[in-house]
């Protein structure tokens, strides 16, 4: 359970990602906490485009773009995008 880094340290683990070049994005701030204890930066979802979100994040972080992400990146995206909708 959150704040708990477990999944997200098996995902960082399993798919060999580096934790400077990945997020998370959540709703609460115990996702944001979870991110923090997992080492990794955390940003809050607050509106209703995730897209836009995204192209924010990306633009303050090495100036990354949205059709440009690495794929390990985008990879954790969409297993957190996945947990998020499939939560109770």
């Amino acid at each position: 359970r959150k704040p708990s880094p477990k999944m997200i340290c098996e995902a960082l683990k399993k798919y060999n990602l580096d934790k400077t070049k990945c997020f998370m994005i959540g709703d609460k701030q115990s996702d944001l906490e979870a991110a923090k204890n997992a080492e990794i930066k955390g940003f809050l979802f607050d509106s209703n485009n995730l897209k836009d979100l995204v192209e924010q994040i990306l633009d303050k972080i090495n100036n990354w773009k949205f059709s440009g992400l690495p794929i390990g990146l985008l990879s954790i995206l969409v297993i957190f995008w996945k947990a998020y909708l499939l939560r109770d």
